[in-house]
């Protein structure tokens, strides 16, 4: 018979001061495996997911759950815009939702957004908000392509970022430079860089 795991002890997401590295505290626990973490731009919250249901925003200064965001089990990635007013949440179905962190409610969900992750896999979903107010989100799309969601509306770009990497290739993880003139995609088989000067 499959483990209950209700049996299983709880998985633990621990703090550590910089640069001691001592632990300061339990930040938050799960019941079954935590998958990803994501810091509010203050560093004052903590977004964290995985394959419990639920992404929990916790206090860090005293590990209280401030609230938990309603999401299905296999969260596997997680991103604050650059404002600490969204948190965006992209589950192993490829279903992309974003919350709003004040109040907790779904601004935007699109089902099918992303492709489908293997929820017994260690893969994540990268998510990746524009460093100039947070005006675009990236998320992986099919084929190895890139999707910019665009935050007045939340639509999709009518054009996803291609030629990145090869046909059937999955992205994992996605990261803007801090200027937002480029966005840097990885997958399995390595790292592409796209300028974004035309965004």
């Amino acid at each position: 018979r499959a483990a209950d795991p209700a049996d299983a002890p709880p998985s633990l997401r621990q703090l550590y001061a910089y640069p001691s590295c001592d632990f300061l505290s339990v930040a938050t626990r799960f019941t079954l495996p935590p998958r990803c973490l994501a810091f509010s731009p203050c560093g004052g919250t903590l977004a964290a997911a995985g394959d419990d249901a639920g992404v929990k925003l916790v206090s860090v200064a005293d590990g209280r759950v401030l609230r938990t965001l309603p999401s299905p089990p296999y969260t596997r990635g997680l991103a604050f815009d650059p404002d600490g007013a969204y948190v965006a949440g992209l589950g192993a179905d490829g279903t992309l939702t974003v919350w709003d962190a004040a109040t907790g409610a779904a601004a935007a969900t699109a089902k099918r957004a992303a492709p489908r992750v293997d929820p017994g896999s260690h893969r994540r979903a990268g998510l990746a908000w524009h460093p100039d107010g947070g005006a675009l989100l990236a998320a992986p799309g099919e084929d190895g392509a890139v999707v910019l969601y665009e935050r007045l509306s939340w639509a999709p770009e009518s054009r996803p970022l291609t030629g990145g990497h090869p046909p059937g290739t999955a992205v994992c993880g996605l990261a803007f430079s801090p200027n937002g003139l480029y966005l840097l995609s990885a997958a399995c088989e390595g790292l592409r860089g796209q300028a974004c000067t035309a965004l």
